[in-house]
């Protein structure tokens, strides 16, 4: 059984890793780095209610900040697979398809191939701040000479 001030001292870790970006659960995770499994985190949090702002507050950075772990992208690596593939369709390359801009990005920067309709949705929901790019590279992408020149056809493995 450990005592209050223990606990204190253990949250207090699990935050400092959560604002660190370190994920919540999973291998590698902040609870594992604080030495305790990821229900005694919520059972302190049952017991220090003082803790559970603090805790709440580094998880909401923690969206904001995700590092890469074993199975998910980190924020910087979607932001850059993001532009790379915004830069492919400026190009004339399409998102969807066999050759596609998504294809392409993910080969140039050895990330994980992902869904087109995911592009939509980190666009929608993550990063609102590179939807006005995506349109701009869309309509660049209706000029018919860019579709002659285009790099889609370019995948060799």
């Amino acid at each position: 059984m450990r005592t209050t001030e223990e606990k204190k001292e253990i949250l207090q870790k699990v935050v400092d890793f959560l604002k660190q970006g370190y994920p919540v659960t999973g291998k590698g995770s902040a609870a594992e780095l604080a030495g305790v499994n990821y229900v005694t985190i919520y059972n302190y949090l049952r017991d220090l209610p003082e803790m559970q702002a603090e805790y709440q507050a580094a998880k909401k950075i923690l969206q904001a900040s995700r590092r890469a772990s074993d199975k998910r992208m980190g924020v910087a690596q979607k932001r850059d697979y993001l532009k790379k593939i915004i830069a492919y369709i400026a190009d004339g390359c399409s998102v969807r398809g066999k050759h596609s801009a998504v294809l392409l990005a993910a080969k140039d920067l050895n990330l994980p191939i992902v869904h087109w309709q995911t592009v939509f949705v980190w666009l929608r929901r993550d990063f609102k701040d590179l939807h006005d790019t995506y349109r701009a590279a869309k309509e660049a992408r209706k000029n018919y000479k860019l579709r002659e020149k285009a790099a889609c056809g370019k995948i060799t493995s």
